[in-house]
């Protein structure tokens, strides 16, 4: 699995589905992502910090 792996000049990987033939369809492109999260006081008084976390815990499951 190794001698199929490719990098790129900004160190990102590009792999292989596994167990694909597919060619250049079947990659898969990984590379490295910086968040940055500040966690400030809601406008509303009745927000909690809880729904905020959930909320940003939604939204990164979602990028996978």
């Amino acid at each position: 699995m190794l001698d199929d792996l490719a990098s790129d000049d900004r160190g990102g990987v590009i792999l292989p589905l596994e167990d694909d033939a597919s060619g250049a369809d079947g990659l898969v492109f990984q590379f490295p992502v910086e968040i940055e999260v500040r966690v400030v006081a809601p406008h509303d008084p009745d927000q909690v910090v809880a729904t905020a976390l959930d909320r940003l815990t939604a939204a990164l499951q979602g990028l996978t």
